[in-house]
């Protein structure tokens, strides 16, 4: 430490000569901000230096990561005035976004201080209405499903199909490293209404489709309102695939989920859903027999039996 400046004077020199003329400190004149000219007089007026943490698992851990970073910066004694000090990250700003609420600054004495409700209280507050509202909206599809379906059995299967896309869309956000704040619990809120979507035209075309076995429904099934069914997902996907360039947190939040709600939900309603009705299905409304025995896919199927090479026997003679 023998070389380490005892007077500002020699501190700027020192800095001069490491930010202009050594390719290690050049990278670093963005992160100041100053008047005057490096090489002769300035004063420095504001400046930055990066970290990283650790790699933290949950969310409590963010939490109070950033709890110990700024009771460092506070525990910092500046000379002179200290107009401010703070750290910021798209995290840290992930999470304030759940603890601000209206004002979050205000000038005392001079200094511009940070007003954040509690670090405990929000988080927690959100976990609970999340759940609360995923519930109620479940509670809300199952029973517009069992009124517009009218069948019971084939209602539950729909309702699993949004369940499991919701757990799906949960564990990639996991991975993805997204943490449930504002944002990502209204997505998934929304996730919901498109969840339904692809399981429900399955479930109802396979309901209202006659067939000699449940495997021949539903292939006529998934040969009719498979295309569009899969066509409308990929065109929502497609809607929002500029986001990928944006580094704005709300675009990236809202590309991930969306893109997880229509990838789960395609999977169960042209995959699982099918297989599911091919073993446990109902039988055809008796309504609709004579509306749909004449479709496009029906035809196609009972001309290709009729087509089908007849079985040569054998004849017997004494």
């Amino acid at each position: 430490m023998e070389d380490y400046p005892k007077t500002e004077a020699t501190f700027k020199q020192k800095l001069s000569i490491f930010l202009v003329f050594t390719k290690k400190g050049r990278k670093f004149i963005s992160d100041l901000k100053y008047t005057g000219n490096l090489l002769t007089d300035y004063n420095l007026t504001a400046s930055r230096g990066r970290y990283q943490h650790i790699h933290f698992n949950t969310g409590e851990e963010k939490r109070q990561g950033l709890r110990e970073v700024e009771e460092v910066l506070h525990g910092v004694q500046f000379k002179g005035r200290d107009p401010f000090r703070g750290a910021l990250t798209l995290e840290y700003l992930v999470i304030r976004s759940n603890e601000a609420s209206a004002d979050v600054m205000e000038m005392l004495n001079g200094t511009l201080a940070m007003l954040y409700y509690d670090l405990h209280v929000t988080p927690k507050v959100v976990s609970e209405e999340l759940v609360r509202n995923l519930g109620l909206t479940l509670v809300g599809v199952f029973g517009v499903t069992l009124v517009l379906i009218g069948d019971l059995q084939v209602s539950i299967w729909v309702f699993s199909c949004v369940l499991f896309t919701l757990i799906g869309i949960a564990g990639s956000m996991r991975f993805a490293g997204l943490t449930i704040e504002l944002m990502s619990s209204v997505l998934l809120i929304l996730s919901v209404g498109l969840a339904i979507d692809y399981s429900t035209h399955i479930a109802h075309k396979f309901l209202a489709t006659p067939g000699d076995s449940k495997d021949d429904r539903v292939r006529i099934t998934l040969a009719e309102i498979g295309p569009p069914v899969f066509n409308g997902g990929f065109t929502t996907m497609m809607a929002f695939v500029f986001c990928l360039w944006s580094e704005n947190y709300l675009f990236q939040i809202t590309l991930k989920v969306i893109w997880f709600s229509v990838i789960y939900g395609l999977y169960h309603g042209l995959v699982y859903l099918p297989v599911m009705l091919s073993w446990f299905g109902p039988q055809a409304f008796v309504d609709s027999l004579h509306s749909t025995k004449n479709s496009p896919a029906q035809n196609d199927l009972n001309l290709s039996l009729m087509e089908a090479p007849e079985t040569p026997t054998a004849r017997m003679t004494s």
